[in-house]
């Protein structure tokens, strides 16, 4: 179902059509099967990955979303990630703005205990740099000092060879901050 509605702008029309089939998926981000919910939020993310047929529904689960953040499942959390940095590919709603994702995903950025979804956390607060709001939501919880002190932190691990992963996550940083230095300066 996922692939079908990134290459099916029809497919899309015809589950908003069906509220039914949405509801069951909602229903399977609160399975206590990981794998389900891990398929769950997979198929929100391709639900908006391509096209905004299905964005209201979507930005309506937010709240989830959100929730998910805290999964113990890192490919959930990884999910969960990247389908919120989708919903401001098309507009930052009020929805994200009041449940404070720009600042849950800062502290994903800056904490999360997998390398990958830290990751994918800076590629998304790179994506919300080019909305006004978002960016002055970080300006205001000091995201310049907490990825400041990230990259220090990572530097330090590498030169320690303690995570030859982390170079990929040092790279984001880097250009997060670079962007966030120019951007709101």
């Amino acid at each position: 179902m996922g692939h079908m509605t990134r290459s099916s702008c029809s497919f899309c029309t015809i589950l908003k059509a069906h509220p039914g089939i949405l509801d069951q998926l909602r229903q399977c981000c609160f399975e206590e099967d990981s794998h389900v919910r891990k398929m769950a939020f997979f198929l929100l993310g391709n639900f908006i990955s391509t096209n905004k047929i299905l964005y209201e529904y979507v930005d309506e689960l937010t709240p989830f979303l959100v929730q998910a953040l805290n999964d113990t499942i890192s490919k959930i959390r990884s999910h969960a990630v990247n389908t919120l940095g989708l919903l401001p590919r098309y507009r930052l709603s009020e929805r994200l703005i009041e449940l404070k994702v720009p600042e849950k995903l800062l502290d994903v950025a800056c904490h999360d205990t997998h390398v990958t979804v830290q990751e994918f956390a800076l590629r998304v607060l790179k994506q919300m740099l080019k909305h006004e709001q978002a960016k002055e939501i970080l300006q205001e919880c000091n995201a310049t000092d907490k990825l400041s002190n990230l990259l220090s932190n990572l530097c330090t691990q590498v030169e320690n060879n303690q995570y030859s992963e982390l170079d990929g996550l040092v790279d984001e940083c880097e250009e997060l901050l670079s962007m966030f230095i120019e951007q709101c300066t």
